[in-house]
């Protein structure tokens, strides 16, 4: 019984704790996020408000927002300029990846769409010196 009560304990007290807050604020600060949107046929109302979301928080100065379109989405350059408009200076980069179409020994779909935009994601980090 005080076995489970100490757990219970600890998981009440890890509930209210903010690891962030306790953190030393030189490592907090060197800490990114990379969050991957991927994309193709939604209406750029629902991506907009999906980013909203992400855009409120605390740490939003620390997110890589990657937004992953196919090269068949549709409207695709409308749904960039509103998104640049509305998120331009929200998070610490917001990158656009356009995975392409027909790879070969790719399978189509939401997958290979995130990876691709995670890869590009990196790829934008190491070319503006994000990562060290």
């Amino acid at each position: 019984t005080f076995l489970c009560f100490q757990y219970m304990w600890k998981m009440i007290r890890s509930f209210n704790t903010s690891y962030y807050d306790e953190l030393d604020p030189e490592v907090r600060d060197k800490i990114q996020h990379i969050v991957v949107m991927p994309t193709y046929k939604e209406p750029v109302e629902l991506l907009i408000e999906t980013m909203s979301s992400v855009s409120n928080q605390t740490i939003a100065h620390q997110i890589v927002f990657v937004v992953g379109m196919e090269e068949k989405t549709p409207m695709q350059a409308e749904k960039k300029r509103k998104i640049r408009e509305r998120f331009g200076t929200a998070f610490k980069a917001l990158v656009f990846a356009v995975h392409p179409s027909g790879v070969p020994g790719e399978i189509p779909g939401a997958c290979s769409n995130r990876n691709y935009a995670a890869r590009a994601a990196v790829k934008y980090m190491i070319m503006k010196g994000l990562l060290e």
